[in-house]
């Protein structure tokens, strides 16, 4: 890519995530990978300007739970030639991170980045192989270690570059001892913890233990004492879409009732925890059946549904995700030397999430991977 290349959007309606607004009429100037300048200019020496009146400049998204080197369609692993496939759908649903919870030790970043295309992609963060009690949920894909080999592991997990650690704590329960350390350690060493679980002992143990993120769950007792300290991603639209019968008759009943537990647990209680301000992410479990890595929208139209503000969305999806990735001086927002990570769609997001399915252009590291209606400036 040119990194010189500047691109003159003309005439933008821009959603500011971090203000609750809509900047009205302004121009965005993108200069390589990056937002050079937001605000109103004459018309400049740009290789491409594009008139994008009536359109909202929305920040990309950010898919808090994904796995990228699953297939939905098989519920298994996917072969090295078709991982790009799920950053692409991913992208052309307007997201420009994901982050990866969960592979087989297999994996590692280099062995997936070696299977990905030069041209823009979604940047990943990697958690590698989740930690699972032994013989317990994820053992198939995951790995067990012991107590006393945790500062250890951690150290090589630092070494091999993975910025998180996914740890299993349901229906089977690490020790708080062994959590306790595991966080303690992982937080040594700038490494942060997301913990699977969904009933209220491992709900408990993740957050005395200081887990930084808890995935599939919301809290389900005691909000007033949680000070709404870790960030939750309940993943709603996957278990929605995992208690339809077509998925439920495809399976076992023992995995059939884990499910539906799941399910009706999230659906009694996200209103409550929205209401109560919870920090709520979004994330779509893609790669797991039946989840895909076109789930983001639905996945933030289900928590406008039962609760959410459509800013609040948005945010939980933009700039909130940002700062918890620790990278919100590159990414979640519109603004001057970030990333120019952004699409546009015809109607306001603000009014209705469903106007983010209308998108017309997407950007992506400043480069245009999708334009079905851009009208050059005359």
């Amino acid at each position: 890519m040119n990194q010189d290349r500047r691109v003159l959007l003309k005439n933008v309606q821009l959603v500011d995530v971090k203000k609750n607004s809509i900047q009205d009429n302004v121009d965005i100037l993108i200069e390589g990978e990056a937002i050079a300048a937001v605000g109103k200019f004459p018309t400049c020496i740009c290789e491409e300007i594009i008139n994008c009146e009536g359109l909202f400049a929305v920040p990309s998204l950010i898919d808090m739970h994904v796995h990228i080197t699953f297939n939905s369609m098989v519920d298994g692993e996917m072969s090295l030639k078709n991982i790009s496939l799920n950053l692409v759908q991913a992208a052309q649903n307007g997201v420009c991170i994901v982050r990866d919870v969960g592979m087989s030790p297999k994996w590692t970043i280099e062995s997936v980045k070696s299977t990905l295309p030069e041209y823009p992609l979604p940047q990943v963060y990697f958690s590698g192989a989740p930690i699972c009690v032994l013989g317990g949920h994820g053992s198939e894909y995951g790995t067990s270690i012991e107590i006393s080999q945790v500062e250890e592991w951690v150290k090589s997990h630092k070494e091999m570059g993975y910025q998180w650690i996914k740890i299993m704590n349901d229906p089977e329960n690490h020790s708080k001892n062994f959590l306790q350390k595991l966080v303690l350690c992982a937080h040594n060493y700038d490494i942060k913890v997301a913990c699977h679980t969904f009933r209220k002992k491992g709900i408990k143990l993740a957050v005395d233990s200081g887990c930084d993120t808890i995935e599939h769950v919301v809290p389900i007792e005691n909000l007033n004492e949680l000070n709404c300290k870790p960030y939750y991603v309940p993943t709603m639209y996957s278990a929605w879409l995992s208690c339809r019968k077509e998925c439920l008759n495809s399976i076992s009943d023992e995995a059939a009732q884990y499910l539906i537990e799941w399910y009706e647990l999230l659906k009694g209680h996200l209103s409550i925890a929205i209401y109560k301000g919870v920090k709520i992410l979004c994330g779509t479990d893609a790669g797991c059946c039946p989840s895909s890595f076109g789930d983001i929208i639905p996945e933030m139209q289900i928590l406008n549904m039962f609760g959410m503000s459509t800013i609040e969305v948005l945010q939980s999806a933009t700039i909130n995700a940002a700062r918890c990735l620790n990278c919100d001086n590159k990414f979640g927002s519109i603004e001057v030397g970030k990333y120019a990570n952004l699409f546009l769609v015809s109607g306001n997001p603000l009014n209705n999430l469903n106007h983010l399915n209308n998108r017309k252009i997407i950007f992506l590291s400043g480069v245009k991977i999708k334009d079905e209606v851009s009208v050059p400036w005359n």
